[in-house]
C-alpha cells in the first residue's frame, strides 16, 4: 500500500509541476511585444552598413586595380 500511496504523491507532483508550467507558457506568449516600426529601422541601419561596408571594399578595389594598371 505505501508503494500506491507513493505512485499517487508522484502524480500529483507531475500534474502539479506541468500546469503551473503551462500557465507560465501561456504568460509568456502574453509578455511577448512585437514591435514591427522598431523591426524595420533596426534593418534599414543594418542596411545601411552593408552597404556602406561594400562601398568601402568597392573602393579598394578600384584602387587595387589602377596600382595593377600603372604597374604595366
Amino acid at each position: 500500500m505505501s508503494c500506491l500511496g507513493q505512485k499517487r504523491v508522484i502524480e500529483s507532483n507531475t500534474f502539479q509541476t506541468e500546469s503551473s508550467n503551462v500557465g507560465m507558457v501561456e504568460n509568456q506568449r502574453d509578455n511577448i511585444v512585437n514591435h514591427p516600426v522598431d523591426q524595420q529601422m533596426a534593418l534599414n541601419k543594418e542596411q545601411a552598413s552593408l552597404y556602406e561596408r561594400m562601398l568601402a571594399i568597392e573602393k579598394e578595389k578600384n584602387a587595387l586595380l589602377e596600382k595593377l594598371l600603372k604597374e604595366k
